[in-house]
């Protein structure tokens, strides 16, 4: 089975103290959780839901890295946080 590497964007909301994620590659891809764990969840799920309803080409045309590599890498810049996981598809 493939991996594939893509890159979320992650903040923390002040007021409700919730992470909030998005995947900018893909159109629709965000959501939220209280902890960074329950984030990551809920992120794989949403991709694969996206890539569900995504035709091949707009498959294709996604910007991943087909990888080994299944570590969490946090790159933090200001509040934002920057996380890559790799997926199983």
């Amino acid at each position: 089975m493939a991996q594939i590497q893509l890159t979320a964007h992650i903040e923390r909301d002040t007021e409700s103290g919730l992470y909030l994620g998005s995947v900018p590659s893909i159109v629709g891809a965000h959501s939220q959780a209280r902890t960074l764990d329950e984030l990551k969840v809920n992120l794989k799920e949403v991709v694969a839901l996206c890539f569900e309803e995504m035709t091949p080409e707009e498959i294709a045309g996604v910007p991943w890295k087909r990888s080994m590599i299944s570590e969490i890498s946090p790159v933090e810049s200001g509040c934002r946080e920057s996380k890559r996981w790799a997926w199983k598809d």
